[in-house]
């Protein structure tokens, strides 16, 4: 009987063998049609990919942009400024003056101390004040005091005593006129000037604010890249690289750049086609400068967008697919780009996959009587996989951006755990990295309202996983949109435990930049409703390493655009705690108000009203009276000046206490309103019902803990 049955194994592949080989043409044929639509889904799929990652960046660039022209409007319609102004391009016209009576001038002294606070808060360099003869009138630079503006700046002056206000491009700063207290080279700079108007509205000079193009213009296009090849980088109508390359070593190596560490790519490669990939040792028989350019720059400084993903050279020689844009507002382009081999790895593996079975074919029927072995032996492998050390997996409950959510539990302790998995096909180096990071930042935190990490470690097949706690409860968007706005009282009892978290984290060092109402959950623990607990540590800012660079840097912008700071926006590098003492604030309007602070049709038009509107109030919002108290206290978390908010999570909690109705949401409230939701108090039954209970699980639980690195819309 046994025998029998071991016939019958090894029979089956066999028929299944001989099946195959007498199909041989029709495999082929199907296999090549297969190929053929998977070759252009692939190009159509990687042509929208392109143009989204371009349009994300440019979006975000031109909102950078226009924060800086708002900037200096802003100061050139000062009355002071305009007077001051005024006499300076005054006295700066007259034929007598000299430059070391302008720089005396008392006029200069009080505008420098003017300027002075506007200085840190837009990372500004310096200023300038020019006449209409094209003389710098006024400087924070002392030898600027007096001269000619240089050449490349004359067409920008001519705009902006024409009445434009205007933003320059990336520009290599004169010798005369380089950073202030700078040492070694100097980094291109930027201006925004615009128009100063005397009491006619006739324009008398012009103001300019200088700033780092390093810090915050390539800093822009790195929000959004694709993979470990991708590159966004702006350029001028020379095809002169205007931002900083990804590819600095490299471009080291093959000699577009000196071999030195300080040597930059940023206004020293131009966009030319060498004519082969220099990587591999081609190089050009003719100068550089004799090359076309390529052939995404050629189209661009014509003022043509386009995308290609048949494959061009880029500046290093290496086969690329792109997508591109002229901004003749600004007089640059945009582009975004990533190597053809890894744009296309995929399809190469198919395309060398659909060869080879046409020459194995034969052959490759014979290992189909080996399968029976290797999928025993996969099964075994995923009875294996189910312990994770001490931890066994109950069921999945969710998947996010880089992991798996499981409910588990412990073989001894027996208690209720969540384990989350890095995927597969996100085990490359940096993710891994920013996987740990997450889990280390987090378990360093030990107050009750954070979630509490149990253990982390590696499968035996290498996968990261980590333990937390399981949470039963809902989180603070289920809550709004099951039961709308909420008391004032509540609010306070939120908030008060959401900054108590926030204040571990912050004295730690460390800042959340992704506080918002899916990131903050109710649960009930040991008997008491409505404990907070502040989750998703992901994308968390440790203010104290240095070394983290690579890893914040493809998260230049991060959190979730209806609950960002102003200078999450405009300076990403910038955030400190009291970006999360902004979210706090948002997250405390949108339970109040049952709305968030800004909506809008895209992320750009959020992101604009962040930076430049001032919210409505909460009562005016809804139309009923509201504690005055926690309004106000609401409204100057949401100041757009970092410096007029509560300076710390631990301020911020101590002025809610104070709050009229702070004590009034009590134990026994809590205990009744959870009484009288009994659909939302089901969630905690991980076996109650089917899907339906499955997707509010999801809500409530996994999708708080996925840890998405991602910006999304929500």
């Amino acid at each position: 009987m046994v025998q029998s049955l071991k016939d019958r194994q090894w029979s089956r592949p066999l028929v299944l063998a001989v099946f195959l080989a007498a199909g041989v043409p029709l495999q082929i044929g199907v296999g090549w049609w297969v190929l053929r639509t998977l070759d252009r889904s692939m190009k159509v799929r990687l042509e929208e990919e392109l143009t989204t990652i371009l349009d994300a960046d440019v979006t975000a660039l031109k909102l950078w942009l226009g924060a800086q022209e708002q900037a200096v409007n802003v100061a050139a319609s000062q009355l002071t400024v305009r007077e001051l102004v005024g006499h300076l391009v005054e006295a700066s016209e007259r034929p007598d003056v000299t430059s070391e009576a302008l720089r005396d001038s008392d006029e200069l002294r009080q505008l420098r101390e003017y300027v002075k606070p506007l200085m840190g808060s837009y990372a500004l360099v310096g200023f300038a004040v020019i006449d209409r003869n094209g003389r710098f009138a006024g400087s924070l630079d002392d030898d600027a005091v007096g001269t000619r503006v240089p050449a490349q700046y004359a067409g920008f002056v001519e705009r902006i005593l024409g009445g434009e206000t205007v933003v320059t491009p990336p520009l290599a700063p004169e010798p005369a006129h380089a950073v202030e207290g700078a040492d070694g080279p100097q980094e291109p700079t930027m201006f925004a000037a615009a128009p100063i108007r005397d009491e006619t509205g006739s324009v008398i000079g012009v103001l300019g604010f200088r700033f780092s193009s390093i810090s915050g213009f390539t800093q822009i296009l790195q929000i959004a890249r694709s993979g470990a090849t991708g590159e966004t980088y702006a350029f001028n109508s020379n095809g002169l690289l205007l931002s900083d390359s990804r590819f600095v070593n490299d471009l080291r190596a093959i000699g577009l750049i000196p071999d030195d560490p300080d040597a930059r790519a940023i206004l020293q490669i131009e966009i030319r086609d060498p004519g082969g990939n220099m990587l591999e040792g081609f190089r050009p028989s003719v100068p550089l400068s004799a090359l076309p350019l390529t052939r995404m720059a050629a189209d661009a400084t014509q003022g043509v967008s386009g995308v290609d993903v048949d494959g061009y050279r880029d500046y290093r020689g290496v086969p690329v697919v792109g997508a591109w844009t002229w901004l003749p507002n600004y007089g640059f382009g945009v582009t975004t780009e990533v190597d053809v081999a890894e744009a296309y790895s995929t399809l190469y593996v198919l395309r060398t996959a659909f060869w080879a079975l046409v020459g194995v074919l034969a052959i490759s029927a014979l290992m189909i009587a080996l399968s029976y072995r290797i999928i025993g032996g996969l099964r075994h492998r995923v009875r294996r996989a189910e312990k994770l050390g001490q931890y066994t997996l109950d069921k999945k409950i969710g998947e996010g951006g880089m992991g798996t959510v499981y409910t588990a539990h412990h073989a001894m302790l027996r208690r209720p755990t969540a384990i989350k998995l890095l995927r597969n096909d996100a085990q490359d180096n940096e993710k891994i990295a920013r996987f740990e990071r997450e889990v280390q930042h987090t378990s360093k935190l030990t107050h009750p309202n954070t979630i509490a990490i149990y253990d982390y470690g590696r499968t035996p097949e290498g996968t990261f996983y980590y333990a937390m706690e399981y949470l039963p409860g809902i989180t603070l968007d289920t809550l709004v949109a099951s039961d709308g706005p909420q008391p004032e009282a509540r609010v306070i009892h939120i908030l008060s435990q959401a900054c108590a978290s926030l204040a571990e984290a912050h004295a730690a060092g460390m800042i959340h930049r992704d506080v918002k109402p899916s990131n903050i959950m109710l649960c009930e623990r040991g008997g008491v409703f409505d404990v907070v607990k502040v989750l998703d540590f992901g994308l968390v800012k440790d203010l104290k390493q240095s070394g983290d660079t690579a890893i914040t840097a493809v998260n230049a912008v991060a959190g979730t655009p209806l609950y960002l700071s102003p200078e999450a926006i405009v300076a990403p590098d910038q955030t400190d705690a009291r970006s999360d003492i902004y979210c706090i604030g948002a997250v405390g309007y949108f339970l109040l108000a049952g709305q968030p602070v800004f909506q809008g049709e895209n992320a750009m038009v959020v992101f604009s009203h962040h930076v430049s509107t001032q919210p409505q109030q909460p009562s005016q919002r809804i139309g009923r009276q509201l504690s005055t108290d926690l309004e106000e206290i609401i409204l100057r978390c949401l100041e757009k000046d970092k410096a007029k908010r509560p300076q710390s999570a631990q301020k911020l909690r101590g002025e809610l206490s104070a709050c009229a109705d702070a004590g009034k949401w009590t134990e026994a409230e809590a205990y009744r309103w959870w009484a009288d939701h009994p659909s939302l108090a089901d969630v905690t039954d991980l076996d109650a019902g089917d899907s339906s209970d499955s997707g509010r699980i999801a809500a409530a639980v996994a999708v708080a803990l996925q840890g998405r690195v991602s910006t999304d819309s929500g």
